[in-house]
């Protein structure tokens, strides 16, 4: 309805008007399912990308540089970069982009913890390098989605995490009633 509003046919043939309304959405939902069978192949890429975190050796070493991004984050953004300005932005039905930015946004921050929450061993500095990843993720989000206030849970989840990282498990004892958000 947002894109027949400028049309002021309603009033004047209501036929016509509905007529173009279905097509508009049959368009739209044409351009969501076209959508959506991308968003299912880059986020089959992204699991295998994020899968990777588990072969990054540095994770395990005291000697990295903590500020950088890990070889797999790395590999993410360039990935996710390259794949949405080249897949989903031609798109113009921005409300249908915006679902599917939101459903990206909540799968790959959830693919993430669960194998952030697997991952072993991680020394120290490993875990100020995930803290470091959990921003470099963050980060690259909100430049597909510039309101992750929008993802809710997963975005709560994702800051946590983060910040939990890094804390000793008896650190964590105190916080306990406080993990979930």
């Amino acid at each position: 309805d947002e894109m027949l509003v400028g049309l002021d046919m309603e009033k004047r043939d209501k036929m016509s008007y509905e007529r173009i309304r279905r097509n508009v959405e049959d368009g739209r939902k044409v351009t969501i399912l076209i959508l959506q069978q991308l968003l299912s192949q880059i986020m089959s890429n992204i699991n295998n990308i994020l899968l990777s975190m588990h072969r990054e050796p540095s994770l395990n070493s005291e000697n990295i540089n903590i500020t950088s991004a890990s070889l797999y984050m790395r590999e993410f953004q360039d990935f996710l970069n390259r794949s949405w300005s080249s897949h989903m932005t031609p798109f113009n039905d921005k409300i249908a982009v915006i679902k599917i930015e939101t459903d990206l946004a909540n799968k790959t921050i959830e693919l993430f913890i669960q194998n952030l929450s697997i991952l072993r061993p991680i020394s120290v500095k490993g875990r100020q390098r995930i803290k470091s990843d959990c921003l470099h993720l963050e980060n690259l989000l909100q430049t597909i989605l510039p309101d992750m206030s929008v993802l809710g849970n997963s975005y709560r989840m994702l800051r946590m995490i983060s910040s939990f990282i890094v804390e000793t498990p008896e650190k964590l004892v105190e916080f306990e009633n406080n993990l979930i958000p």
